[in-house]
């Protein structure tokens, strides 16, 4: 399933191929070997693709999903460590979470709205 990586280009090489048989018998009166040599164009275009696998693509997606994986499984670490700091057990951390988490919003948009608040006088 993975030669078929392009859905467009199969979908239209295919209704070309198709059309081309369909045209070939059945409007111009040719023989039944068009209904077969009608699907050249979708057979190059399958050989083509076979040929020229999109390898470093494939590689770029296998090590994007490791490297996802790894720091999933940092952040996870850090987060016990960090949940653990002096400071995300103050009061004033938690009254932030809770009105972070009732909002839901993160930091980052908190902070945004507040220098665009201040901006505006």
């Amino acid at each position: 399933m993975i030669h078929v990586w392009k859905v467009w280009p199969t979908l239209f090489f295919t209704g070309l191929s198709g059309t081309i048989a369909l045209y070939a018998r059945f409007i111009r009166g040719y023989n039944n070997l068009w209904l077969a040599g009608g699907f050249f164009p979708l057979l190059g275009y399958a050989i083509y693709t076979y040929a020229r696998q999109p390898s470093q693509e494939i590689q770029n997606c296998y090590n994007y999903l490791l490297a996802k994986r790894a720091a999933t499984c940092h952040l996870e670490s850090n987060a016990k460590r960090f949940n653990e700091n002096e400071f995300t057990q103050s009061e004033q951390f938690r009254a932030l979470r809770q009105a972070l988490e009732a909002r839901n919003i993160t930091l980052y948009q908190l902070e945004a709205e507040l220098v665009e608040k201040i901006n505006a006088g």
